[in-house]
Parts: C-alpha cells; sequence; structure tokens
C-alpha cells in the first residue's frame, strides 16, 4: 500500500443491472436479489478517499464504516452520506445486510442558485453523516430510489440526466428535514449574503486544500479582501477561515500517515510543503504530535 486509494466512477461496474448515468450518478441496491451488494462494499483493509458524493441506505443488518478516520454504524432505517473527499473505510458488512447505495459526481448537483441549501448540507454531513430516518421518511426514499432507478432504466428516455436531477433534489430537502427531525429542533437555513459567502469558502477550500492554504488565495477567489473574508468567516461559523483550511489538510495528513507506507517526505511533497521541517511543525502545532509520533501511536 503506497498511497490512499481514490474511488471514482471507474471502480462501478457498467453492468445494465447497474442503472446509472455513466460518469455522473450510480445506483445499486440486493433488495430483490441475492447478488453482492457492490465490489466496494466489501470489507476495506485501509481507507479510500472519495471523488464523489456517496449515500449508503440500510434496510437490513449492519455495517460499520469508519468515515474521515471516525467511527459509525449504519443499521436498519439509517443512512450515512458522505461528500465527495471524505476518507472511507468499511470494516464490517453483516451477511444479512440488505441496501441502497446512491453515488453522485460532485459537480452533478448545481448549488450555485441556492448557497443555502448547499452549506446546509455541508453541515449536516459534517456533523452527522450518519442519522436514523423515520419511517415515513424512509419510505418516501425507498420510493423516490425506486422512482429514479426505473428511469435511469429505461431504455430511449432521453431525458435521464433532468429527471435523475430532480429526484435527487427531492433526496436532498427530504435529508435536511430528517436531520431537523433528529435533532429535535428546527434549524434555520442560510438567510444572508455572509453565509452565502461561508458556502462558496467551504466549496473553494475542499477543491485547493492541498496546493492552497494562504488566505489570499482564497479571498482573491471570492474577490474581497483577505480581512473581510476571514472576518465573516469567524463572524458566521465561530471558527477561524484558516481552521477550516487545516482540518481538510490536517485529515489528510493523518490518514496517509496511518494508512499508507509513503515516507514523510513523500506525504509533505504530496501536501505541497516546502520541507519536512515546515510540515512537522504545522502538524504538531494542530495536532500537538510530530508526523513520527502520530504514525507510531
Amino acid at each position: 500500500m503506497s498511497e490512499v486509494k481514490q474511488i471514482d466512477f471507474s471502480n462501478f461496474p457498467k453492468e445494465i443491472a447497474s442503472a446509472q448515468i455513466e460518469g455522473k450518478v450510480f445506483l445499486r441496491d440486493n433488495i430483490n436479489s441475492h447478488e453482492s451488494y457492490l465490489p466496494v462494499v466489501n470489507k476495506m483493509p485501509s481507507p479510500v478517499q472519495l471523488k464523489m458524493s456517496v449515500i449508503f441506505i440500510c434496510m437490513r443488518g449492519i455495517m460499520d464504516i469508519n468515515i474521515n478516520l471516525q467511527h459509525y454504524q449504519l443499521t436498519a432505517n439509517h443512512v450515512a452520506t458522505l461528500t465527495a473527499t471524505s476518507f472511507m473505510q468499511i470494516t464490517n458488512v453483516s451477511n444479512d445486510f440488505q441496501g441502497y447505495m446512491i453515488a453522485i459526481e460532485k459537480d452533478f448537483l448545481d448549488y450555485s442558485q441556492d448557497f443555502r441549501i448547499g452549506l446546509a448540507l455541508i453541515n449536516q454531513n459534517k456533523e452527522y453523516p450518519v442519522a436514523p430516518l423515520s419511517e415515513s421518511n424512509m419510505q418516501d426514499l425507498i420510493e423516490i430510489y425506486a422512482m429514479m432507478k426505473r428511469k435511469l432504466n429505461e431504455k430511449g428516455f432521453k431525458y435521464k440526466e433532468q429527471v435523475a436531477k430532480n429526484y435527487l433534489n427531492i433526496l436532498r430537502y427530504n435529508g435536511l428535514q430528517a436531520i431537523v427531525e433528529y435533532l429535535g429542533k428546527s434549524r434555520p437555513l442560510i438567510t444572508n449574503h455572509k453565509e452565502d459567502m461561508l458556502y462558496q469558502f467551504i466549496s473553494i477550500v475542499r477543491s485547493n486544500y492541498k496546493s492552497e492554504r494562504q488566505m489570499s488565495f482564497y479571498s482573491t477567489q471570492m474577490g474581497v479582501t483577505p480581512k473581510y473574508l476571514s472576518t465573516v468567516i469567524k463572524e458566521i461559523s465561530g471558527k477561524n477561515a484558516t481552521d477550516w483550511i487545516n482540518e481538510y489538510v490536517i485529515l489528510e495528513a493523518k490518514t496517509l500517515l496511518k494508512n499508507s507506507d509513503l515516507q514523510i517526505k513523500a506525504i509533505c511533497h504530496e501536501l505541497n510543503f516546502s520541507s519536512v521541517s515546515v510540515f512537522s511543525k504545522y502538524f504538531k502545532l494542530n495536532t500537538g504530535m510530530t508526523p513520527k509520533e502520530y504514525r507510531n501511536s
């Protein structure tokens, strides 16, 4: 194992039995058959990094899954939502596991007209990547999945992308409602320009954290000054903008240190640090340990 494997649509079978829009949407389940759920859902000896968003829906049985190095257990009527760039490791799948999987290309759904929903989903998936659904929400999800699968498998149907986007939009709103019910309280969605800026900032960070850690890069991308951007991010999220960047960098560094045999120098290069010394100081400042100490812990 030299590095953390990345999972993209090329890892999924292109057989007719799997409803899909090649490279954009992939659906698979084992509800009405005895076939294996999906090769990627087998136990994994080490984490993989997703290059698309993935939703797992459990109807029966158990799936033990590590999401961004945190352990979760998926049981009946539970849903796991993983965003692109997430690290995933499935450590156990019970023999009686039955469920659904939906994979979505990271840019397939457009949030440019509704940053509020995009940010709400990012926060939801970060805080609660696995959550239970009520019986009614689960039934809605299954029905939407079944309708989407049927349209994607319909020969000669010309509007598969448009239909898939509409069904997936229904799913995301239902997902937000499920989290509200799970928490037992309503969380208002984003309502102003500053909160839109937070969503844009996080989206840019997720695409650039490996190579860019300076606020000047992100402020230039967003057309504001570094000071203003830092002030807004702190005001809206309660965290410094640099903390958001550091979280993504440190998560990848930890994953590579624990789950690859890459030398620290190679990890340093992968994450665009100028030297091992600079990387070590950065890592220790954010974790309290040097990279070597963390690898050996």
